[in-house]
């Protein structure tokens, strides 16, 4: 199986607490995404260096393949064509792991074999990250604000307001919903047409039958998270958690050390969790 390691996996390989010849054993594959680049470097400094630098490391030394990113997978899977960035995401990885400051990352770091110079854009990154963790965070926390009282202004003062049972089950009820089940794979689709640079239209019923069947999983750990949500609060690196969801096709499972994810995996798709290490 493919194996796709959420950036904690990569974190955990780096300090010893993850054997990468265990999670590969049987033949499977480990792969990183994009998204971890960024959840990575976007907030190093000096403080931080070399728990960073090492995971970047990690993911250069043992993961089989960096992935395309998810919007243009996504865009991908529902048939949209996308312009092709040609980005090599190792270059980033390789820029951050050979540098010996945030610093020299910055201003470039050179490698005379490769006969180039590297370095990443940290302020760009930390800004982007900025903007679509906090709005995806955000945005949970206005829909659960509709069904728990006070949950929003809780969260505003750094509180966590806990649904109580009523609420709760109001929520659960909703989110289980066909209707509002179609209505999230048809924002899926929204998205995939944004991606492409399509103008905003309904999904024809083939297209929506081919969202359920490639993005399931994806839309309901989105679900079942907002579910959770409830009952703790959300963080907003939960955005590159779930975007690996939106790699599970065929023989991709999805791998992780957030005992969050792991238990919404679990549930929603568990044909699509593997732990080798804890199997």
């Amino acid at each position: 199986m493919n194996l796709i390691a959420d950036t904690n996996v990569w974190y955990d390989i780096a300090a010893g607490r993850r054997i990468p010849a265990k999670l590969k054993s049987g033949g499977h594959t480990l792969h990183a995404t994009p998204i971890s680049f960024f959840e990575i470097v976007s907030l190093i400094d000096e403080r931080n260096w070399e728990e960073r630098r090492s995971a970047c490391q990690a993911v250069l030394d043992h993961a089989d393949s960096i992935l395309v990113d998810s919007e243009t997978h996504l865009a991908s899977l529902c048939g949209q064509s996308t312009v092709n960035l040609k980005f090599d995401w190792s270059d980033g990885f390789k820029a951050t792991a050979q540098a010996t400051s945030k610093t020299e990352l910055e201003s470039g770091v050179q490698n005379f074999t490769e006969g180039l110079v590297r370095k990443v854009n940290i302020p760009f990154l930390a800004a982007w990250r900025g903007y679509q963790w906090k709005d995806f965070e955000q945005k949970i926390i206005g829909v659960v604000d509709q069904y728990v009282a006070g949950y929003k202004d809780a969260r505003l003062k750094n509180r966590m307001k806990q649904a109580n049972a009523t609420e709760r089950a109001d929520l659960a009820a909703i989110i289980q919903s066909a209707d509002i089940q179609d209505g999230i794979y048809k924002t899926i689709f929204v998205r995939a047409l944004l991606v492409g640079n399509q103008p905003n239209r309904e999904p024809t019923p083939a297209e929506l039958s081919t969202v359920k069947k490639q993005l399931q999983p994806y839309a309901l750990a989105y679900l079942e998270y907002l579910a959770r949500c409830a009952t703790f609060a959300p963080q907003s690196n939960d955005l590159g958690d779930h975007e690996c969801f939106m790699y599970l096709q065929d023989d991709m499972r999805f791998l992780s050390s957030d005992k969050r994810w792991i238990d919404i995996a679990k549930t929603v798709c568990p044909h699509f969790y593997l732990d080798p290490e804890n199997s």
